[in-house]
């Protein structure tokens, strides 16, 4: 199922709080509430603005790229052929225009207003392997245009369903952002500790509940398909208001220590390792 921005779920998940407040007072070419509106997507995804860096008209302006952008800036302009300055130069312009000619509103109609140039600008700055045309565009859904214009590191799960839809894909980020900040702050500080391969696994931990959550049955209570993030009737379990992230780790370490024959023998001892240190961090940062 394709959510458009008329169902009034982008707003609920806080597309409309975070970047349809730009046009709450018709001012939708004001760079400056645009900016005002994203310094909250930009502080929940882990988006930092340059410690010196002025007040910014458009907040997506070279200053203030993300350091962790740096790689992917790297392969586009590899791929463009020009400078890292140049193509930094090039996507703030049109992020630029996005945020004076409503882009982050209609995203879809902006992105098929943009020349080939700036297309390719896109593309290979998302890392986005196929061409950006106007019938691929018509089939994004209103997420996945807006977070074209978004670099990375800036993408947001709009809609909730613990997606980041960048284009037609669909990235599992965790943690998700609805977490609380406290939350984020001990997931943070707890991948900074961990050996690099727990890091890599992490998140992948976090994926079967979604799965689980999503299973489709018969009438004889056999597993018949998982619905997708597009899919009726799709649940993001993290996202509801009563979830607990200490209680999953907790039921995640019990079952590990309670059932060793049913997990790989050669994953039971990181399996202990990483939901114990988890509860720990999250004990020590007071998540719930």
């Amino acid at each position: 199922m394709e959510i458009g921005k008329s169902d009034g779920l982008f707003g609920a998940a806080g597309y409309g709080q975070a970047v349809g407040a730009t046009n709450s007072a018709g001012n939708t070419g004001n760079s400056a509430a645009f900016a005002e509106a994203m310094r909250g997507v930009y502080e929940q995804t882990g988006y930092r603005f340059a410690a010196t860096a002025p007040v910014l008209n458009n907040p997506l302006s070279p200053a203030a790229w993300p350091d962790k952008f740096s790689a992917r800036i790297d392969a586009a302009a590899e791929k463009l052929g020009i400078s890292v300055d140049d193509v930094k130069a090039k996507f703030a312009a049109i992020s630029q225009r996005a945020a004076e000619e409503g882009g982050f509103e209609q995203p879809k109609e902006f992105l098929k207003s943009l020349s080939e140039e700036d297309r390719a600008t896109i593309t290979a700055v998302q890392s986005y392997g196929v061409e950006l045309t106007d019938s691929r565009i018509g089939g994004l859904g209103q997420e996945g245009a807006l977070n074209l214009l978004l670099p990375p590191g800036a993408q947001r799960d709009f809609n909730g369903d613990g997606f980041h839809q960048i284009g037609e894909g669909n990235i599992f980020s965790f943690p998700p952002d609805s977490a609380s900040p406290k939350m984020k702050q001990a997931w943070d500080s707890y991948m900074q500790e961990i050996p690099e391969e727990d890091r890599l696994m992490a998140v992948s931990r976090f994926l079967p509940l979604i799965a689980t959550e999503n299973l489709e049955y018969d009438g004889q209570g056999q597993a018949t398909g998982m619905r997708g993030p597009r899919d009726v009737g799709f649940r993001n379990p993290y996202a509801e208001p009563d979830f607990s992230f200490m209680d999953y780790a907790q039921d995640r370490l019990a079952f590990v220590e309670a059932n060793p024959h049913m997990v790989d023998s050669r994953h039971v001892d990181s399996l202990k390792r990483f939901w114990s240190g988890l509860i720990d961090k999250f004990q020590e940062h007071g998540v719930a």
